[in-house]
This record gives C-alpha cells, sequence and structure tokens, in this order.
C-alpha cells in the first residue's frame, strides 16, 4: 500500500489565529496585539509577544512541539479542511512557514 505524505503550510496569520483559538479554549492567557516569531532549531517552536510591551513585562508565550500540533488541525477541522484521522504527525518550517506533516499508510 503506497504511503501518503501531506503537508499543511500555515501562514503567520492562520497560525496567529490557531493559537489564539486554542488558549481562549483552555482559559489560557494570550497577549493582545500579538506579534508572531517561529524559530526552527531542529524543532519548530513559535513565540507569540505583545506589540509594545516593555522589555521588563514579557508576556509572551511560547509554543513547541505537540503544543503546536493540536492547534493546527483544529484551525484545520474549523475550517473543514479534510485531514486524516489517522497517521504520525510532525512540524517542520517549509520556505518559512510553520508547516504540519501528516504521514499515513
Amino acid at each position: 500500500m503506497p504511503t501518503e505524505i501531506r503537508h499543511m503550510m500555515f501562514s503567520p496569520e492562520e497560525a496567529t489565529a490557531a493559537l489564539r483559538n486554542y488558549c481562549v479554549s483552555l482559559g489560557r492567557r494570550f497577549p493582545a496585539n500579538p506579534v508572531y516569531t517561529l524559530e526552527d532549531d531542529g524543532q519548530p517552536m513559535v513565540r507569540i509577544s505583545s506589540q509594545g510591551a516593555s522589555r521588563r513585562q514579557d508576556n509572551s508565550v511560547t509554543f513547541a512541539g505537540e503544543e503546536l500540533i493540536a492547534p493546527l488541525l483544529l484551525f484545520s477541522q474549523k475550517r473543514r479542511i479534510p485531514l486524516p484521522a489517522h497517521g504520525v504527525k510532525a512540524l517542520t518550517t517549509i520556505q518559512s512557514l510553520l508547516t504540519l506533516i501528516i504521514k499515513t499508510r
């Protein structure tokens, strides 16, 4: 049976919306006037900070690994983007975009 690999690339605006919705649904704090920063040192990490916040008042939140996968899946589900229910899910960056990879067999 062939293996299918699907790549879902999220713009900074889409990833920020996904993370905001996820935090709201969990009652978790999310910065006002969010500024999105994507870092990749082998594993993608997203930092959301508040625009105009002073360095002394660091109210940024970070997401990495499994913490990023769930918001992206929920975002896709709410937008009715069909995704396989089963499969190995991983994250990477492609062309400076947060990318969800789903591999099914």
